[in-house]
This record gives C-alpha cells, sequence and structure tokens, in this order.
C-alpha cells in the first residue's frame, strides 16, 4: 500500500516583523523623532508587521492544506486501485487454480488410467465429463468477471458472496479430483455474514491445494466458532500409496499468499506446513471482523 502523505511545515516569517522594526528604529534614530513618536511608530510598525506576517501565515497554511488535501486524494485513489488490483488478483487465481487446477487433475487421472489399464482406475469416460463440466463451469466465471470488469458502474462483486451453507458443497466438490473429504462445522450460527464470504474462499483455497498436490488422498476441514476466533483446519492424509506429491511449479504459492491476505483482511491469521504424512492449513480468525 502507499504511504500516506504528511503536510510540510511552512517556516515562520517573523523576519518580515524583525526587520519592519529594525528600519523604523534606523528612521526614528536618524530624523531624530522623540520618544513618543517613537513608540508610535513602533506601535505601528508592528501591528503593521504582525498583520502582514498573519495574513501571509494564513495565505501560506491555505495553499500547504490544500496541497496536503490534494494528496490524500491521491493516496487514497491509489490504495483503492491497489486494493481492486488484489481483489481482482485473487479472484483469477481462484478461476485458474480451482477451474484449470481440476482439470489437469482429471487430465492426468484419466492418462494414468489408459496407461495403466490392468491397475485399478476410473473410467476415462467419467473424467472427461467432469473435466467437459468444469470447463463450462470455468468459462461462465470468466465471463462474468469480464462483465463485471467491463461494467465500472456495476456494483456486482467478481464472484457471487458465498455463505456457510456453500461449505457443504464445496468440500463435495473435490470429490471428482481424487480427495474424500469431510467437514466438521461446530457452532455456526456464530459466523456471521461478513466472516462467512472469507471462511468459504479459505475452505476453498486449501482443498484446491490438496487436489493439487496430493490427491487422490483423504481430508479433513474443521470449521469451530464456539469460542472468540473461529478456528479452520484443513488437514489432508498425504497421498495414497503408490503415488507422490505433486511437485510445486514455477508460480506457485499465489494461493497461499491470498489465502493470507484473506485472512489478515478480518483481523485474523493462517499459516500451513507439512503435518505427519500430510499438510495442514490452519486459519484463526475473529468472530468480529476488523473494519
Amino acid at each position: 500500500m502507499h504511504t500516506l502523505p504528511r503536510p510540510q511545515r511552512q517556516p515562520a516569517a517573523w523576519g518580515i516583523t524583525a526587520g519592519l522594526i529594525g528600519f523604523i528604529v534606523l528612521v526614528s534614530s536618524v530624523s531624530g523623532t522623540d520618544s513618543r513618536g517613537m513608540t508610535a511608530l513602533l506601535v505601528g510598525g508592528m501591528a503593521v508587521g504582525l498583520g502582514s506576517v498573519v495574513a501571509w501565515a494564513l495565505a501560506r497554511a491555505r495553499a500547504a492544506r490544500t496541497q496536503y488535501e490534494d494528496a490524500l486524494t491521491q493516496w487514497a485513489a491509489a490504495n483503492a486501485v491497489q486494493a481492486e488490483r488484489l481483489a481482482i488478483a485473487r479472484e483469477l487465481h481462484d478461476l485458474a487454480s480451482h477451474g484449470l487446477g481440476m482439470i489437469t487433475v482429471r487430465a492426468a487421472a484419466a492418462r494414468y488410467t489408459a496407461a495403466n489399464p490392468a491397475g485399478a482406475g476410473e473410467d476415462p469416460q467419467a473424467a472427461l465429463a467432469d473435466i467437459e463440466t468444469i470447463a463450462r463451469q470455468a468459462t461462465t466465471e470468466l465471463r462474468r468477471m469480464v462483465q463485471v470488469l467491463r461494467s465500472p458502474d456495476q456494483a456486482a462483486p467478481l464472484q457471487p458472496t458465498a455463505t456457510l451453507a456453500d461449505l457443504p458443497a464445496l468440500v463435495a466438490a473435490v470429490a471428482v479430483g481424487g480427495v474424500d473429504a469431510h467437514l466438521q462445522l461446530t457452532a455456526a450460527d456464530n459466523i456471521g455474514p461478513d466472516l462467512a464470504p472469507t471462511v468459504c474462499a479459505l475452505v476453498r483455497e486449501g482443498l484446491a491445494n490438496v487436489v493439487r498436490h496430493a490427491a487422490p488422498t483423504t481430508a479433513t476441514v474443521t470449521v469451530d466458532a464456539t469460542g472468540p476466533h473461529v478456528r479452520l483446519t484443513i488437514t489432508d492424509a498425504g497421498p495414497a500409496p503408490g503415488r507422490t506429491a505433486q511437485p510445486v511449479g514455477p508460480g506457485a504459492g499465489q494461493g497461499l499468499a491470498g489465502a493470507r491476505e484473506r485472512a489478515t483482511a478480518v483481523g485474523g491469521s493462517l499459516q500451513a506446513g507439512p503435518c505427519g504424512p500430510g499438510w495442514q492449513l490452519e486459519a484463526s480468525l475473529p468472530r468480529q471482523v476488523t473494519p
């Protein structure tokens, strides 16, 4: 984010008054003005000088304030643009990761089955049908995002707002990617509508990572809102016997970075790392969303 501009301090102009008083004293000394006349000249000169200084200072203060307000407006606009870019980056990552990533996994599974017809595997036709369905969904989402971006006056979000009612479907959806996931949701009523989209987004990202790097496997999604913080964990059992975890490719890590940004945006935290033979993503989110 851009740094908030600070108003510049303007130097005082007391030198003008001092110079004017000195000039009056010099003129009075040369002209032989008596003490009363000199006092009157000094008082009048000081009044004129102070008035000039005050007028000058007010003008400089108004100019400085205007300059600061302009800089503040530019700063706010730049930060709004950057925040919007981050939001677009997260949504595009979701589209590429959860759509194209799932297609990649299903295509790899079909290729594995074709190369090992004698081994246990799924019907390649089923994998192709899943690929077609996922591709259609991704295309629809991409078109909707483009429509929103081309309509700046449209107030619709880049993605429809998810609710806790969507969690079971999000968890079940990874089955086509070879992940048998189970959801444990506790005290769901304590999760407000402001926090629910973040919870859903973190679950979606965590399961997408499981599909990409560990499938076929099993995973457990736990969302517990009994305390002041919502505790979210996604733990997988690691790749199935005979399979190895998919290596991390170039550009990887953007999804985890985006997940941390989502958690931080609501005043929470997120960490991820190895857990036994598998991997665990863990987030702590305050039930009261930080503005």
